[in-house]
């Protein structure tokens, strides 16, 4: 590597970047190998400063227009220097440092070197003083200068050679940068960026001054917000700089409102001579043990006398990223809550703070409900406010009582018979409020996940650069990205506390609260194990083409470019789940803050019975449906002795999206440097941008799309009927169904079997599988055939967590 350091005029080119005194001495006293062609100074001082291993002060404008002769042998530094600057104007002397000081020959000072007695002798230069420079890789160094010539706030990434950004991924490696937070996914890759607080919404990302198009969102999985930006569907590989812009300036394209990422590629143009490289690796994940490919190609020339410049990169990546991860709530947003007062303790878990109610908030003194009274008026509730003043006040449960009393008759009657039950609700709300300030803390549904991808990236790059004159430069690019991901999320809960009639399903006696009114330790009854799988497979592509060139004459830049980009997203979701209803289970707080669990009676995990899944519930009673815009047939009410049985009722669904980005772009920025002459202004700078943006989508929406509204009454003359585009999702709910006395019975509602579409214009894709008894056990008999992980749970992980469960059967969802 070459390291530089800029300082007042001098440059200081070497190969080490912290050289030490007594080793450099040491190095240049000995004879060591050099091949070194004879050439531009401006190319031969760097190449002789890394092949000696030392570090070069020299002013950098005494190098132009001096050639040096060329190296060849084993020679100490000193003879090196001497015959490499035989027959120039230039001088050099090794200092006691090791450190090489080149000079410009003063005209009166001849060459005493062998190599060239005929340029004369020329006085011994004056020994030097120990120097100890200090290098910086040129990379660094530019990418500090172009932090302080900035117009606004902006970090930079320089890369100086080829492939030599420090991470394969563009947000990963500017996550070092100051208010930068990078969001690593489920994989621990980065995924997106969010800059100084802002979501990456509001980050503008560029690729060679085009918008970069992520129609999957921000986690290419249809997710996040549509203006969002997923990394990890960019190469890296040729990225020459990376620009994180924090503030704004009046040459910056709109939508960066967070700050904008500024990527710039190598051009043809860039390298000096023809240029190849391969790259071959492959990444292993520590849960799967798996080997997953990797590889990179570039090349690139140039022709016609090095005025055509041509450059090709492609690569391919597969990743099998796998990761297990135990929960102590229902989803990795939700924690513990407070379910009930399990240790009747006169203490509170915790108390109401009112001084952190925002009061400039409306909200906070409006009332929660009003309810109209018969007079005219309206009864109110508690406002936010009040309800937690009145509740932080409350020192014991009766307080909370008096504070949010029962309405009184009175109070009933002066509402509005219509508005009665609200307010009697709301009031009971506001007493719960008070008394939640003693219940305590329990897990809110404990689970475990395995998720699993498959995530196969491939990128092609080609650019022609050419060179006009040596004012004009013009080029044409093309890229293209795909991506490819295969992910399946096995998800398995073994239920939890619930509270039933005001009473939670715990056996007497088997609750455990510490002192801090968490729960240690407790058994419920009616223990419900479901086991879930989604399988999503999404497929991203990404095209880019540009025209643009560059002009400079005195003065006058100029740069132009016209752009197409277009990005489209296509995804589909399957998803299964059934029930296990196994009995109680005894669930215990591990050392490391997760839960583990115990079964009195029967072990959902090791013992599997398909017959516990298809286990008989009654149905209860259903209202009459009456035919309307959306649904043609009617359907009568049936009361609860009239239904069938039937046992759970999953959903399989499959869920389908389709989302298209693009951006069409004209872009001319010119700038014109003033001449000395001209006080205060420095450069005037114009230019124009012409943007087309757009977007679809066809995306989940379980009600439809309503093209047209229905006119007049259904049912009655001129009537028109709606037009409905209906829900893209495809949800079929499956259950077994066995005849009951009633439902035989004349007016009962009697199992139907079979494949029963939903009579629902909005959602005419739906479906009801109704099964005999015998084909629903078939059909758990023919999924419930996988285990979520071909090893274990947490397998070679280090410092898994102990009292975990191995594994569990999972769905074959295909």
């Amino acid at each position: 590597m070459r390291a530089i350091v800029a300082q007042v005029g001098i440059v200081a080119v070497g190969a080490l970047a912290h050289a030490a005194p007594a080793a450099a001495q040491a190095a240049h006293e000995t004879a060591r190998p050099y091949n070194i062609q004879a050439g531009p100074a401006t190319d031969t001082i760097p190449e002789f400063a890394r092949q000696a291993g030392i570090n070069i002060l020299v002013s950098a404008d005494i190098l132009d227009g001096v050639a040096t002769n060329a190296l060849a042998g084993a020679l100490t530094t000193s003879e090196a220097v001497t015959r490499l600057l035989a027959c120039t104007d230039l001088a050099g002397r090794v200092g006691a440092s090791g450190t090489v000081v080149i000079l410009k020959r003063a005209p009166s000072e001849p060459d005493s070197s062998d190599a060239a007695t005929a340029c004369g002798a020329a006085p011994a230069l004056p020994e030097l003083p120990p120097v100890l420079v200090v290098g910086t890789r040129a990379a660094q160094q530019s990418g500090i200068e172009r932090k302080k010539n900035a117009a606004t706030a902006m970090d930079s990434i320089v890369t100086e050679d080829v492939g030599s950004l420090p991470d394969r991924n563009i947000g990963e490696a500017i996550s070092r940068m100051a208010g930068i937070a990078l969001d690593r996914g489920d994989f621990g890759e980065g995924v997106n960026v969010a800059v100084r607080g802002n979501g990456p919404e509001l980050t503008r990302v560029e690729l060679d001054g085009q918008a970069v198009q992520s129609a999957g969102g921000s986690d290419m999985n249809g997710g996040g917000d549509g203006r969002a930006v997923e990394f990890r569907q960019l190469s890296a590989d040729l990225i020459k700089s990376v620009d994180v812009v924090k503030g704004s300036t009046a040459d910056m394209v709109e939508g960066s409102l967070g700050g904008s990422i500024i990527i710039k590629t190598r051009t043809g143009l860039d390298f000096k001579k023809p240029y190849a490289s391969l790259r071959l690796g492959a990444t292993q994940h520590s849960l799967n043990r798996q080997w997953q490919p990797d590889a990179n190609v570039i090349l690139s020339d140039k022709y016609l006398d090095g005025r055509l410049g041509l450059l090709l990169n492609a690569s391919s990546t597969t990743l099998l990223n796998e990761g297990h991860s135990a929960q102590a709530a229902g989803n990795g947003n939700q924690g513990y809550f407070r379910l009930y007062d399990f240790d009747n303790s006169p203490d509170k878990t915790f108390s109401f703070q009112p001084g952190t109610v925002n009061k400039a908030d409306l909200a906070a003194s409006t009332p929660l409900l009003q309810s109209p009274l018969s007079g005219g008026g309206f009864f109110n509730s508690g406002t936010p406010l009040d309800i937690v003043t009145r509740s932080a006040a409350a020192r014991t449960k009766e307080d909370c009582a008096t504070a949010f009393p029962a309405l009184g008759a009175a109070q009933l009657n002066a509402i509005s018979p219509a508005a009665r039950l609200a307010a009697q609700t709301q009031r009971g709300n506001e007493l719960a409020t008070c008394l939640n300030q003693w219940n305590d803390y329990t897990p809110s549904a404990p689970r475990y996940l395995v998720k699993r991808e498959i995530d196969r990236r491939k990128n092609l790059d080609l650019r022609a650069d050419f060179k006009v004159s040596d004012e004009l430069t013009v080029y044409a690019k093309a890229s293209y990205n795909k991506r490819h991901n295969d992910i399946n999320v096995l998800a398995y809960s073994l239920g939890n506390l619930a509270i039933v009639n005001g009473v939670p399903n715990t056996v007497p006696g088997s609750v455990v609260v510490d002192a801090a009114h968490h729960l240690t330790q407790y058994t419920f009854q009616g223990g419900a194990a479901r086991t879930d799988q989604l399988h999503d497979i999404g497929l991203t592509t990404a095209k880019y083409l540009q025209l643009g060139g560059s002009f400079k004459r005195g003065g006058l830049s100029a740069d132009f470019f016209v752009g197409d980009a277009g990005s489209d997203f296509r995804r589909g979701a399957k998803r299964l789940s059934f029930t296990d209803y196994y009995g109680p289970a005894t669930a215990r707080l591990l050392s490391n803050g997760l839960w583990g669990n115990n079964f009195p009676e029967t072990d959902p995990i090791k013992e599997q019975s398909f017959e516990r899944y298809a286990k008989l519930f009654p149905n209860g009673a259903s209202a009459a449906i009456l035919p309307g815009p959306y649904n043609t047939q009617a359907v009568p009410a049936y009361t609860a002795e009239q239904q069938q049985a039937v046992t759970s009722s999953p959903n399989v669904t499959w869920e389908p999206q389709i989302r298209e980005s693009g951006e069409r772009t004209a872009k001319l920025d010119m700038a014109y440097a003033m001449p000395e002459s001209v006080p205060f202004f420095k450069r005037i700078k114009s230019g124009f941008n012409l943007r087309d943006t757009g977007s679809k989508s066809w995306t989940i929406n379980n009600g439809g799309y309503i093209l047209r509204d229905p006119v007049g009454v259904y049912g009655q003359p001129g009537y028109v009927a709606p037009l409905v585009l209906p829900s893209p999702t495809l949800r079929s709910t499956l259950y077994g169904c066995q005849d009951t006395p009633g439902s035989l019975a004349p007016g009962g509602n009697k199992c139907q079997y079979g494949l029963i579409m939903k009579d629902n214009t909005r959602q005419a894709f739906d479906s009801l599988a109704v099964m005999t008894m015998p084909q629903f056990m078939d059909l758990l008999r023919q999924t419930m055939i996988l285990k979520a992980t071909p090893t274990s749970f947490f397998h070679g992980a280090k410092d898994s967590p102990q009292g975990l469960m191995d594994n569990w059967t999972q769905i074959d969802v295909e």
